[in-house]
């Protein structure tokens, strides 16, 4: 059956002019309020919950969003879709003729490799799913350049594929048949490397959407063939890891922290980190904290060598200097005071007790540290608890400079 007789068979009722009418009435309101206050018809409350779901998704899926007509399939098809920023990104590193979407889901991705590809093949298992995907970005956003392979398996696919791809993306789940989570590359679903010959032999690139706690060297060890590791980052947190493989093999890879809020992108070999020396000091003028996506790919070495850092200690991972490095990948602070760990000796230097707390290699949790120094959140003072290159723990106070 095509895309377009799976559009005469959308598994809900698209909304006639009084539905969009009412739509349009409650689209700002609280929508748990709302039904806890008035009562409403069970195709009302269809159009409540698509509301519902229509707010949760503004900053992450605008340009879905902003069209009215979507249908939102279900809260966890939300969670765990890509957002527009990082789907643009993937994107951006491709371009072809054909590509194929093994694992769909409500299409983001695949709407922006839509745009730098002749065409694509979009496979998703869940029918309901499937059919509401087509409905969205053939009906909605008109998006004709697609064909969906709805009720397939992934394997299935590559098995009847006569032909070598531009690309294959795939983003498998991470939930077992208990609903548990998991993240290792051979317990998704699908398998990542029972699928890995096929797709090697089916498509120029393959783009793998992976957790973000996945241990890369492992992953790129099982995977082979790695070209490029990048750790996604976007409002302050490691969004996702992609692994870009390229069937002729690669013998290094690299490690990209990209931050899609600051627009920049930081790039190593896979042996830069392991020859990098680094230098070590007690706190100097200014300090530095890496951005996610560096801790995640574990530049620890490379990124000080880069910057012309000291690192304060092996496994703490804040960095120092005399000189300001204004360019550095992270938050910088210039350092007020380096004191012991004491509520006496911390209300001299901040009177208030008031001050945003940071742990980095340190034996007790944000929260236990706060309750042990009456420490309150919030204000300008920026305190790193750490321990020092003497393995003494201390109490860092730092003023933000960005």
């Amino acid at each position: 059956m095509s895309a377009i007789d799976h559009l005469k068979n959308i598994p809900f009722n698209e909304m006639n002019e009084t539905e969009h009418s009412f739509f349009l009435l409650y689209e700002h309101e609280s929508i748990a309020t709302l039904i806890l206050k008035q009562k409403f018809t069970p195709r009302e409350k269809e159009i409540l919950q698509q509301i519902a779901f229509r707010q949760r998704i503004k900053n992450k899926l605008p340009t879905f969003y902003n069209h009215t007509a979507i249908h939102y399939p279900s809260q966890l098809s939300l969670e765990q879709s890509s957002s527009e920023k990082t789907a643009q990104f993937k994107a951006s590193l491709v371009n072809g003729n054909t590509f194929i979407d093994l694992t769909a889901g409500m299409g983001v991705d695949s709407y922006y490799f839509s745009k730098k590809f002749n065409q694509g093949i979009l496979v998703e298992q869940n029918i309901e799913l499937a059919n509401n995907t087509c409905y969205n970005l053939i009906e909605v956003l008109k998006c004709k350049n697609l064909q969906l392979e709805i009720g397939k398996q992934a394997k299935n696919v590559l098995k009847d594929l006569n032909e070598v791809v531009d690309l294959i993306y795939i983003d498998p789940a991470r939930r077992n048949n208990s609903g548990g989570k998991v993240f290792k590359l051979n317990e998704c679903e699908p398998d990542i490397l029972e699928l890995l010959p096929a797709l090697k032999s089916k498509s120029k690139t393959i783009l793998i959407k992976t957790s973000p706690l996945l241990d890369i060297t492992q992953s790129c060890n099982e995977l082979n063939n790695v070209k490029n590791v990048y750790a996604v980052v976007s409002e302050n947190e490691c969004k996702e890891l992609l692994f870009e493989i390229d069937p002729i093999e690669q013998k290094l890879y690299q490690l990209i922290a990209v931050n899609l809020d600051e627009n920049y992108k930081i790039v190593f070999s896979s042996q830069q980190e392991s020859e990098s020396e680094v230098v070590y000091s007690m706190p100097l003028k200014y300090l530095y904290e890496p951005d996610a996506g560096i801790l995640k790919l574990g530049l620890f070495k490379s990124v000080a060598k880069k910057f012309g850092l000291n690192k304060i200690q092996q496994h703490s991972h804040l960095y120092t200097s005399l000189e300001l490095i204004e360019n550095f990948p992270g938050r910088i602070f210039k350092i007020q005071q380096t004191i012991k760990v004491d509520k006496k000796e911390l209300a001299y230097y901040v009177p208030t007790l008031k001050a945003n707390l940071t742990i980095r290699n340190f034996p007790q949790s944000v929260a236990e540290l706060r309750k042990k120094l009456q420490l309150k959140e919030g204000g300008e003072v920026y305190i790193f608890a750490t321990t020092l290159l003497d393995e003494k723990k201390v109490l860092i106070l730092c003023e933000k400079i960005n």
